[in-house]
């Protein structure tokens, strides 16, 4: 049910090169040109991951923000990154 779910967002959101594989668990990652980006699902934690990588190091800080723009655009931060 959950997949479908993400199914119908994904539909109707403009998230053209990102890459949805259900299994093993559902992923959705997406290649830029510096770096990569991968959001995980774990349905029997349940949990979602985020995992940024680039060639160079991120810069060290107490919070991590990430923003995502659109229509429906939000900024989520922590301070438990690592």
């Amino acid at each position: 049910m959950r997949i479908i779910a993400l199914f119908l967002c994904l539909a109707v959101s403009p998230v053209s090169a990102w890459e949805f594989t259900p299994r093993p668990i559902c992923t959705l990652s997406q290649e830029l040109e510096r770096s990569s980006v991968v959001v995980t699902y774990e349905p029997l934690v349940p949990e979602y991951t985020i995992s940024l990588s680039r060639a160079e190091p991120w810069p060290k800080d107490a919070v991590f923000s990430i923003q995502f723009e659109g229509r429906r655009g939000i900024t989520i931060s922590t301070s438990r990154h690592q």
